[in-house]
């Protein structure tokens, strides 16, 4: 929109130290003089009116410029005249385009003119910047008080910045693409605008998950039924599981999966349980079969210094597991079973088997060997805890310490 505004009066000022007298008539050349824009010059001439008398100066006249006297005012000598051009000035204030027509020379004066001072704000030109007969574009961005919320701190802030990103840059606020600026950054401001700026970190996380490992049975017609074994020790698996995180103003915000990396495997823990079925319990009592008592061929060493139940048991076996060649009794210094002749040491070797049978069989006839206690197979089996079953025991290291290689009886 174009305004035009009316020439300010500053021009009977003018006249008034220019101006004096009466302007006659005169037929003969006359001393005039002429002010144009403030330059004041003394000319002879002929003319009788200001119209003829600029005309003479080939001074053009337009619609915006300001004469005093009028143009068909007379001229006598010692008439003073003035001229003052008009000049368009373009002036967009806050990013509003006006226009106006001004007779000053000046950036100042001409603000003056319109009823403009702008007092604090930012012109594109200096204010005694003179402005050309071509006119001036002039911008101006006046001074604004807004409210910065910078990462949740709020503050009070003055500016003469026209859009959201000026304003962060003049208050030196420095942010980067992924942080959020809330108007957009294009957007104009005024005067008590709020400001938001969110600070967004992204980064990646990753965390180590454990991957449980699950238990294989498999099934062994030639171990006793109620035996166990493992036959490998299982062991969980690692996973690393990356995930990005958007963090707003050091709040997490959102947590997403975005990989998964298996960097171990787990291993299934492997048991072997028997299905075999038990032998019977050997009958009790007098003649007629039942446990043997009678002298093993080998078992006069074997026995010595065993107690009577413990010599009742290596009878027993002897009779009954011809198999097996080779026992384990008295340990003289050992402060256990073996030290005080309760215990019998039954040699299968790599037999499980047969170590599964005799463990069995002796558990069955616990009451009428006088047992108290077995151990085969890493397990244990006790007359004091018999409704709970084959015991696991802790790994001690070794084939033998683990009783993998023979059966161990204890007797009261």
């Amino acid at each position: 929109m174009r305004k035009r505004i009316a020439l300010v009066a500053v021009l009977a000022l003018v006249m008034a130290g220019i101006v004096g007298g009466t302007v006659a008539f005169s037929a003969r050349s006359k001393t005039v003089t002429l002010s144009v824009d403030g330059r004041i010059e003394q000319i002879q001439t002929g003319a009788d009116t200001v119209g003829e008398v600029l005309e003479d100066r080939e001074l053009e006249i337009g619609a915006h410029d300001a004469v005093a006297p009028s143009l068909p005012s007379a001229v006598s000598d010692g008439s003073r005249i003035a001229v003052r051009f008009g000049r368009e000035l373009d002036l967009t204030v806050d990013g509003e385009d006006e226009e106006y027509w001004v007779t000053a020379t000046e950036v100042d004066t001409a603000l003056d003119q319109i009823g403009f001072r702008f007092a604090d704000a930012d012109l594109s030109a200096s204010r005694s910047a003179p402005i050309g007969r071509s006119g001036l574009d002039l911008t101006v961005k006046t001074e604004k008080t807004i409210t910065l919320v910078e990462a949740g701190r709020k503050s009070k802030e003055v500016t003469t910045a026209l859009t959201v990103g000026e304003a962060l840059r003049d208050l030196n606020v420095g942010y980067d693409g992924d942080d959020e600026v809330t108007p957009a950054t294009g957007a104009v401001i005024d005067d008590g605008s709020d400001l938001r700026l969110v600070r967004i970190r992204k980064k990646a996380n990753r965390v180590k998950e454990e991957i449980p490992n699950e238990t294989v049975v498999r099934y062994d017609d030639d171990m006793l039924e109620g035996k166990e074994k493992v036959e490998q020790v299982g062991r969980d698996g690692v996973r690393v599981n990356t995930y990005k995180v958007v963090l707003a103003n050091g709040e997490r915000r959102t947590r997403k999966q975005v990989d998964s990396l298996v960097k171990m495997r787990p291993r299934p823990r492997v048991e072997i349980h028997g299905t075999k079925e038990p032998p019977e319990p050997a009958p009790t009592g007098g003649g007629g079969g039942g446990i043997s008592d009678a002298p093993c061929p080998d078992g006069s060493s074997v026995e010595s210094g065993l107690t009577s139940n413990a010599i009742a048991v290596h009878r027993a076996v002897c009779a009954l597991f011809p198999d097996v060649s080779s026992y384990g009794g008295l340990r003289v210094g050992d402060d256990g079973e073996h030290g005080s002749g309760q215990a019998l040491d039954i040699m299968v070797y790599s037999d499980s088997a047969l170590g599964d049978e005799i463990s069995e069989w002796v558990r069955a006839n616990a009451g009428s060997l006088g047992v108290s206690e077995v151990i085969w197979s890493q397990q244990i089996w006790t007359v004091e805890r018999s409704s709970e079953g084959w015991r696991y025991m802790e790994d001690m290291g070794s084939t033998t310490a683990n009783h993998y290689d023979h059966v161990h009886v204890t007797v009261y």
